[in-house]
């Protein structure tokens, strides 16, 4: 059972609770959700790489803490799982949207994000945890 982990900030949240936007690509993932692969990385270690990173305009990364889906959620809705290490995260993995339409990505996000859900925070920060 491989844990696969996402970086969850306040911009993907309700009153402190993550919403389903959270699971969706952002603009600049082409249509590939960045996550963390848990056979390599646990979800506080990838927590702590993530907010050490900065972005290109040299600000640091926000998270807010780390929800969960595993791959076999993925593989249930026919997302197609990708190792992507890079450099500075050897650990980066792909869950891929790219044959989805608009209304196929939401369905497919909403359905990531109740499985996250359900399963709770896998790591937050004290200064986060409620």
């Amino acid at each position: 059972m491989t844990l696969l982990h996402r970086q969850i900030s306040s911009h993907y949240q309700r009153d402190k609770r993550p919403a389903w936007h959270a699971f969706k690509p952002r603009d600049g993932e082409d249509l590939q959700l960045s996550v963390n692969c848990g056979k390599q990385v646990t979800a506080e270690a990838a927590y702590q790489a993530y907010v050490a990173r900065t972005n290109p305009k040299g600000k640091k990364l926000q998270s807010d803490g780390v929800m969960s889906v595993l791959r076999a959620e993925c593989a249930e809705l026919s997302r197609p799982v990708t190792a992507d290490p890079l450099p500075s995260d050897p650990s980066h993995t792909l869950i891929g949207f790219t044959d989805l339409d608009d209304a196929g990505l939401m369905a497919a996000a909403i359905n990531l994000y109740e499985y996250a859900r359900a399963r709770g925070w896998e790591y937050q920060p004290a200064t986060q945890a409620a």
